[in-house]
């Protein structure tokens, strides 16, 4: 057992299904996309291991003992960063990284 998301204790259980990992990749990295860059608050320990795949097929994050904050200013410069990395622009990449 893991512990308590909902008040419910959780299992573990093995699926025999085929699971969609682009699927459920996809939407971790829109999940945690949309705490950064518009809640400004993200779980600062994400793994693997603080993932529960639903019965209903929702996906359920657990363990925000580490959030982490970013104020507007900081959103900005990490989502040119990620688009200096993008674009493999070493100059702006470098200038973002020791401004």
């Amino acid at each position: 057992a893991m512990g308590h998301a909902t008040g419910e204790l959780i299992a573990y259980k093995h699926s025999v299904l085929p699971l969609n990992m682009k699927m459920i990749l996809d939407l971790v990295t829109d999940v945690h996309a949309f705490q950064v860059f518009m809640n400004g608050a993200f779980n600062g320990d994400p793994h693997p291991g603080n993932l529960i795949l639903c019965d209903d097929g929702k996906l359920g994050l657990i363990d925000y003992g580490q959030v982490k904050h970013l104020n507007l200013t900081q959103r900005i410069e990490l989502a040119k960063l990620i688009i200096y990395l993008g674009d493999n622009d070493k100059s702006k990449i470098i200038n973002a990284m020791t401004e």
